[in-house]
């Protein structure tokens, strides 16, 4: 869904560019570091600018203002959403790993704790339901 997003922006670049940097003229500075990265390193800028921070809304709609073709856009923008999408994937599946064998062991005590949060429960409660006998014996006798 991501990459299709980026070529709506990149259509909203390439029709209105000029009426969204004169809105936000600090775009300007992002536009040209874009332009140098797309001499220095062509269509796998737009790769890159999906892992640029803060420039993940902006990134497409200053692609869209350049002469950068729509098809090497399109292709790129998709090939960078593959990158993105197995990194992440990858990153949740190591660290999960990682998790699971740092936390090797402790499924026995989310019963404990479980059994103690009841514990706690049920004292509270019971503490509150004699402090409310206790008020309403006060209270019936008046004093």
């Amino acid at each position: 869904m991501g990459a299709l997003s980026d070529v709506a922006l990149f259509a909203l670049g390439r029709r209105h560019g000029p009426a969204v940097l004169a809105r936000w003229p600090q775009l300007g500075a992002y536009r040209d570091r874009l332009n140098q990265g797309l001499a220095r390193w062509g269509a796998g800028m737009v790769v890159g600018v999906r892992f640029m921070y803060g420039l993940r809304i902006a990134g497409p709609i200053l692609l869209g203002t350049t002469r950068l073709p729509w098809q090497r856009f399109v292709a790129f923008n998709a090939l960078g959403a593959a990158v993105w999408g197995v990194a992440v994937a990858g990153a949740g599946w190591l660290f999960g790993h990682a998790a699971e064998r740092a936390l090797h062991g402790i499924e026995h005590a989310e019963h404990w704790a479980g059994l103690a949060l009841l514990v706690v429960m049920l004292a509270a409660a019971l503490w509150h339901w004699r402090r409310r006998r206790a008020q309403r014996r006060v209270d019936s006798t008046g004093g």
